[in-house]
């Protein structure tokens, strides 16, 4: 099976059937032989993102992966939520957005939303937390005392860990929860 077949259910060499088209004005825009590839590329790039945005690495392997590894993914997942956020709070210019970005994914911020978060996950999550707070990075930022660097390490390993593992819909509460911390203050 290539990504094409799985995404559409088919198996190899199956022709699409015409009920792939949903309405008549994809009919009148696209002539037969496109409006099926075209429909099934949406859908077979639909599957691969998902794919893609979703990792599962089994608890075995999960358990492999060093802290600050965690961490690391962790950083590019908070990144993306807080630039999503900011986004959809409006568009500015790239500057403007930037500094707001900045505003959450600082490491004082972080450290407060960890303070706020840490009665809040399971036992599995609080020995994430805590392998993220011990973890020893090579550096810190120059805004930040060593203890909200290490709490912002924490958080940043939580979420890595969550996304590894395919808890999205966890990460969403987390990030909630993240953002009603951080807009009280």
């Amino acid at each position: 099976h290539t990504m094409f077949d799985t995404a559409l259910g088919m198996e190899p060499g199956q022709t699409l059937p015409s009920t792939v088209i949903v309405s008549q004005e994809s009919k009148k825009r696209y002539p037969p032989p496109v409006k099926y590839v075209k429909i099934a590329a949406v859908i077979c790039l639909e599957a691969y993102l998902l794919d893609l945005f979703s990792p599962h690495l089994g608890d075995a392997a999960l358990r492999e992966v060093p802290t600050l590894s965690l961490a690391y993914v962790g950083d590019g997942v908070y990144e993306l939520l807080a630039r999503g956020h900011v986004l959809q709070k409006g568009t500015a210019k790239a500057a403007l957005l930037h500094r707001r970005t900045v505003a959450l994914t600082r490491a004082a911020a972080q450290a407060e939303a960890a303070l706020t978060l840490q009665p809040m996950p399971d036992s599995e999550e609080r020995g994430v937390l805590q392998r993220g707070r011990n973890a020893k990075p090579h550096s810190a930022p120059r805004h930040a005392t060593a203890g909200q660097y290490a709490l912002a390490t924490a958080l940043e390993a939580l979420f890595g860990w969550l996304f590894l593992a395919g808890g999205q819909a966890r990460l969403g509460q987390l990030w909630e929860a993240v953002l009603r911390c951080l807009e009280k203050s």
